[in-house]
């Protein structure tokens, strides 16, 4: 594992411990989850590829679908932080009441990823369409 250092230098990770999330990014096969609440717990882990991780657990009782690869495909089930599933920073989006400027620029980043711009009709005309 890459040291935290280099990572906490580099970016703003968008969540902190304790925090209530949502999930905004989830694995293939796991969509489901998308939108659903989850607590951050820590402590900070940092995966090769995926970056800084959180461990999660769900903010509902309703089971949670996850990818088991020692079982070899999808569970559902209720999960709790001793279960162990971690999720990329970047997959979550904090809610904090009261507008912390951390959550709002969060917000942002996350609209300005997921937003659809209409086509410029000029532009298509122009090209005979």
């Amino acid at each position: 594992m890459e040291s935290l250092g280099r990572w906490e230098q580099h970016m703003k990770l968008r969540c902190r411990e304790g925090d209530l999330a949502l999930i905004i990014c989830e694995e293939l096969g796991c969509g489901v989850n998308i939108g659903r609440a989850v607590k951050v717990g820590g402590p900070l882990d940092v995966h090769p590829v995926r970056g800084p991780t959180w461990l999660i657990e769900p903010a509902s009782e309703e089971p949670w679908t996850y990818i088991a690869y020692t079982e070899g495909g999808v569970i559902t089930r209720p999960i709790t932080f001793d279960d162990c599933i971690e999720h990329p920073d970047a997959w979550l989006l904090p809610l904090r009441p009261g507008g912390d400027d951390l959550a709002e620029e969060s917000k942002r980043e996350v609209q300005r990823e997921i937003r659809i711009e209409a086509p410029d009709h000029d532009a298509v005309e122009e090209a005979g369409g």
